[in-house]
């Protein structure tokens, strides 16, 4: 009927070009009169497949345990209905699928394909739920428990070629709590930040780093903040004697080369105020291993906020002359 309707003002249509401003509009009226009719006669008569993502939550589950695999947020249900139920169903957003955990005790699984009637029990009447995707959700759980463990900052810090961290760079909070099944919780006692991309810092800066994700663990906060000061650093290098400690009495120890090279980087603010006797690079008598040739050089004074780049040479050869007659 609604076919042969358009067929007549179609026929109308062409027998009365060219159309007046009024035949336009009596014409435009009845065309889009006659699309409704058809929308509305068909979408109450045909049925139609079609798919909805349905959010889904589990209740009653037990708080002293943990899933071993993550609940979904939702799931995806394929339906059949008549085209204006499902249209219904398209625009009523409030349809939630609740999951008794009760209601599954002592079965490892929620199978989707034998519920699908509490599907459709939430649906809007005569839609019918065919499938569901993902078709069986896990409720295997471990035990679980919590314990606060320290933060490890395992980022690495973007900055200029030239700039490096001032002072001491600590997380806030420097702990976390962890929450996750008790056997494998008992072999965590750190937890670290995760890898990111940070921006190019070279300006005092306080940014947010989330931590690194494992699950089935949870960790609260799922975040930590840290402050950092870079500014540009310099290198400088002295040559300075080197000495003994510890030497016995009556001893006397010569090295070769009797000085050596410190190279170390300090901030450029600094630099002016750094003085070749700030530092001492001696040799601990008692680490002296009479079986090799070389003795080690050690940094044992050297003034605060400096980076040390080496000691050149690092091993040097010795004399151990005894004075006792």
């Amino acid at each position: 009927m609604i076919r042969k309707r358009l067929a007549r003002i179609a026929t109308w249509v062409l027998s009365q070009a060219p159309f007046s401003t009024q035949q336009w509009v009596t014409v435009s009226i009845s065309f889009v009169l006659a699309v409704t009719l058809w929308f509305l006669v068909t979408i109450n008569t045909q049925t139609y497949t079609t798919d909805f993502r349905l959010p889904v939550r589990l209740v009653n589950f037990p708080g002293e345990y943990q899933l071993i695999e993550d609940f979904p947020e939702a799931i995806e249900i394929q339906t059949s209905g008549q085209g204006i139920k499902l249209l219904y169903e398209v625009f009523n957003k409030d349809d939630t699928l609740s999951i008794d955990f009760l209601d599954y005790q002592g079965k490892d699984y929620f199978i989707g394909h034998q519920n699908l009637e509490i599907v459709d029990a939430i649906l809007e009447e005569g839609v019918k739920t065919l499938s569901i995707s993902p078709d069986s959700v896990s409720f295997r759980k471990l035990k679980k428990d919590s314990k606060r463990v320290p933060v490890v900052l395992a980022t690495t810090w973007n900055l200029p070629s030239s700039y490096r961290i001032s002072g001491i760079v600590r997380p806030n909070p420097d702990s976390v709590t962890v929450t996750g099944p008790v056997d494998s919780l008992a072999l965590i006692d750190s937890w670290s930040t995760a890898s990111m991309h940070l921006p190019l810092i070279d300006v005092p800066t306080t940014i947010d780093l989330p931590l690194d994700f494992h699950p089935p663990f949870q960790v609260v906060p799922s975040e930590v903040s840290v402050h950092l000061n870079p500014e540009p650093y310099t290198e400088v290098s002295y040559l300075l004697p080197l000495r003994t400690n510890n030497t016995p009495r009556f001893t006397e120890v010569y090295f070769e080369p009797d000085s050596v090279r410190v190279k170390f980087l300090v901030p450029l603010r600094l630099a002016d105020s750094i003085r070749i006797n700030d530092f001492l690079v001696d040799v601990d008598h008692t680490q002296i291993d009479a079986r090799s040739p070389y003795a080690i050089a050690n940094l044992a004074k050297h003034p605060v906020g400096i980076e040390l780049v080496g000691i050149f040479p690092a091993r040097v050869k010795y004399l151990i002359i005894s004075k006792v007659k």
